[in-house]
């Protein structure tokens, strides 16, 4: 299994649904070990985010430019 699938970080489902939704947005393989550790340090801030708040669509927006930076997209 990868880190992505075993929850290696030990991270929060927020955490996990945005590294995978900006995966599909940027066009990686959030399969790949070294891409998840990419985006998890990308998304990690969301660790924090308070759970009685919602995250919508376009808060993920200045993830997936972070991702795209990150990859050369």
């Amino acid at each position: 299994m990868n880190h992505f699938q075993l929850n290696h970080w030990n991270t929060t489902q927020l955490v996990l649904n945005i590294m995978e939704r900006v995966a599909n947005q940027v066009g990686v393989d959030i399969n790949d070990n070294s891409v998840a550790d990419k985006l998890y340090d990308i998304c990690c801030d969301l660790e924090d985010w308070p759970e009685d708040e919602g995250f919508g669509s376009s808060d993920s927006y200045s993830y997936t430019k972070a991702a795209e930076k990150e990859f050369g997209k």
